[in-house]
């Protein structure tokens, strides 16, 4: 059932910018940062007739959260607006392709198996993007609005049927007029049908690092640092959306201790980071904050879903949950509890993690159930699911 259950917070159908851009330790490469899109569906762009025929990651009939995500890649050949127009050769699509078909194995070894690319998805676009307007406040540097119609690259299209959790978008601009020195923009992501699409932009061909570099006693190709450096940004802001912020930032390498080498690329911090701890003792990324959402969010698809308790514990008067087959953003769960004799009482609207703890409570045997919900961004309700089974749990 939906309804607006006076939650007190007003959500906006935005492409949010969770972390800055930045370059991998090249020279007279810079940063900026922090921008939102607003999206409305009111111009058209180009696309190819071949985009409507894309299903290589079917979407699945029911709900779930896990580390495995499916990728696609769009290499856009082309850039022609008043002021700019170059295209990528067919040998450097070619060679993108070749790149970034490393990135699962790449990744997968990284992350000592955290992270898995199940599905990689490749479209090369002739028509050429027109127009580059996002412009950031600080810097005034220029970069691409990703997102629906109103925007420089229309996603929905490739979108459609298809359950992906990441899009790699390459285009031709490096030498775009006020772009500044940015090479890659990554922690971005498109709010589609209510489910978020992570998304990170690369404006020119792999080339930093080098083509065998031996990291922790395995070899890497570390051309291909960009797009491991910018989906790690996706993977910050997709731990930070789920409330997950206890790690050391991708930023901060050489303050960790980690050598700023060219061959590198800093992939010995990438593995230590993704892998959870620093050489230093410091936290890196948890398991969850791999998790992704598979499944469209929908009443229909809540209405199938019903969380499980995995534990319920009690210590120091609060309770902790554990919901095994939880879900992320954009869910969160409710949470109430009832003593002996009671009715059921509301705990809290805010369970974002998997794990979570309530303040102290009064002594006695309570019963405690939670059930997911999110905001529908067009209907502007709350969509509710169903309670999970009650567990009962003493607080002394």
């Amino acid at each position: 059932m939906s309804n607006t259950a006076g939650h007190g917070i007003k959500w906006i159908r935005v492409i949010v910018c969770m972390v800055s851009i930045c370059i991998l330790f090249i020279p007279d490469k810079s940063v900026y940062a922090d921008e939102v899109y607003e999206t409305d569906e009111v111009s058209d762009v180009l696309i190819d007739s071949a985009s409507h025929d894309l299903a290589k990651a079917p979407i699945p009939e029911t709900l779930s959260c896990n580390n495995h995500w499916n990728v696609l890649t769009l290499i856009y050949q082309n850039c022609k607006t008043p002021e700019y127009e170059k295209s990528f050769t067919d040998e450097e699509v070619a060679y993108i392709k070749s790149e970034m078909e490393k990135l699962p194995d790449t990744y997968k070894r990284l992350s000592e198996g955290r992270l898995i690319l199940d599905t990689m998805d490749f479209k090369t676009i002739d028509a050429p993007i027109t127009s580059v307007s996002a412009k950031s406040e600080t810097s005034g540097n220029r970069s691409l609005t990703i997102g629906d119609k109103n925007m420089d690259v229309y996603l929905d299209p490739y979108l459609k049927g298809n359950d992906y959790q990441m899009v790699f978008i390459y285009w031709p601009g490096k030498s775009f007029p006020e772009k500044g020195n940015w090479y890659g923009l990554g922690g971005t992501g498109y709010d589609y049908k209510n489910k978020l699409v992570q998304v990170c932009q690369i404006n020119d061909t792999p080339w930093a690092g080098v083509e065998s570099c031996e990291v922790y006693g395995q070899y890497y190709d570390t051309r291909l640092a960009v797009a491991v450096h910018e989906m790690l940004h996706n993977i910050e802001s997709n731990s930070r959306r789920n409330k997950i912020d206890d790690f050391q930032i991708l930023h901060s390498s050489t303050d960790n201790g980690y050598e700023d080498k060219y061959e590198f690329q800093h992939y010995d911090f990438y593995h230590d980071l993704m892998t959870g701890k620093l050489k230093n003792g410091k936290k890196g990324f948890s398991k969850d904050s791999f998790y992704v959402l598979h499944g469209t969010v929908s009443q229909k698809s809540l209405n199938k879903y019903k969380p499980k308790l995995k534990s319920v514990t009690a210590k120091k008067r609060k309770i902790t949950i554990n919901i095994k087959n939880w879900l992320q953003y954009p869910f969160r769960y409710q949470l109430q509890v009832k003593k002996e004799g009671g009715d059921w009482q509301h705990v809290t609207f805010d369970i974002y993690t998997r794990k979570f703890t309530t303040q102290k409570m009064e002594k006695g045997t309570y019963q405690v159930r939670v059930r997911a919900f999110y905001y529908n961004q067009k209907t502007k309700e709350w969509v509710y699911g169903k309670w999970s089974n009650a567990k009962t749990v003493k607080v002394k």
